[in-house]
């Protein structure tokens, strides 16, 4: 007859595999660890970059709205950035050229283009003022 605990003996370890899965858990985690702190730095950075584009379109939005650099350096400042330039661009400039995304679009000399410096990192936003004509 047949021994009846035949079928188990395909799956017992010897004494010498006995936690061989540790060190391959070991490395699994410490990856999983890794990429986590990866994705949450790239997340802080995001966050940064977002304040400072946020600090430079309300700047930008308050000079072409009061028509003074003094109004864009308060708003930079209540956002925590420094306004660093402020210029009005000459009729029919790309604003690619300036650093703006625009999609080709050319721009009028009521543009305002300023940069900002939030915690390190510099962001530009460019706002227009546009008239309505009167009814």
């Amino acid at each position: 007859m047949r021994d009846q605990n035949c079928w188990r003996r395909g799956f017992e370890r010897s004494d010498g595999e006995r936690g061989s899965i540790i060190p391959l858990f070991t490395i699994v985690l410490l990856v999983a660890v890794a990429a986590m702190a990866l994705i949450v730095a790239l997340a802080a950075q995001a966050g940064r970059v977002s304040k400072a584009q946020w600090a430079a379109d309300a700047a930008a939005l308050a000079v072409a709205a009061e028509g003074r650099s003094d109004a864009g350096t308060a708003l930079a400042e209540a956002h925590g950035a420094v306004l660093v330039t402020v210029s009005v661009v000459p009729d029919g400039v790309p604003l690619s050229e300036l650093g703006v995304a625009a999609h080709g679009a050319t721009i009028s000399p009521s543009v305002v283009v300023v940069e900002v410096e939030r915690d390190g990192i510099r962001a530009r936003a460019a706002a227009a003022r546009f008239f309505a004509p009167p009814p």
